[in-house]
């Protein structure tokens, strides 16, 4: 009787070993499949911000900077994309979060270059108001 009871224990100790470890060894799997998942996307954010800040926010700066010191020619095209995640999570906000701001930056980028383009038209009717009151033309109007 005390063999078989002390045999049934150690059955009993070696099944719940065994399960004790299975469920450790899949916690473990679960938990760097979703720091993996995490973490990629992540990247995935930092990059694309990265890209935004590269692209359109630099190049708004060297374009304003241009128009500043008097040279219209300078030009910003956007060019980041947006991440588009679907995750409902707290990185899904994130992402959606980031994608507004490419697209509001797409948005400043194409303001920005209305602005120098009216810029431009004023400086040009400028010139013919000051070339025409030059020569003598006072009615000279510019439309």
């Amino acid at each position: 009787v005390y063999a078989a009871t002390e045999m049934a224990y150690a059955r009993a100790a070696a099944a719940t070993l065994a399960v004790t470890g299975s469920a450790m060894l899949l916690a473990l799997a679960l938990g760097v499949g979703f720091a993996r998942r995490i973490a990629g996307t992540v990247r995935r954010v930092a990059a694309r911000v990265e890209q935004l800040r590269a692209h359109e926010i630099t190049g708004l700066e060297r374009a304003a900077a241009a128009v500043a010191a008097g040279d219209l020619t300078a030009t910003v095209v956007p060019s980041t994309p947006p991440l588009t995640l679907t995750a409902g999570d707290e990185l899904g906000a994130l992402a959606r979060s980031v994608d507004g701001i490419i697209a509001q930056s797409a948005r400043t980028v194409e303001a920005f270059a209305r602005t120098v383009g009216t810029l431009g038209g004023v400086i040009g009717d400028t010139r013919v108001l000051v070339e025409a009151a030059r020569t003598g033309r006072l009615d000279a109007r510019a439309d």
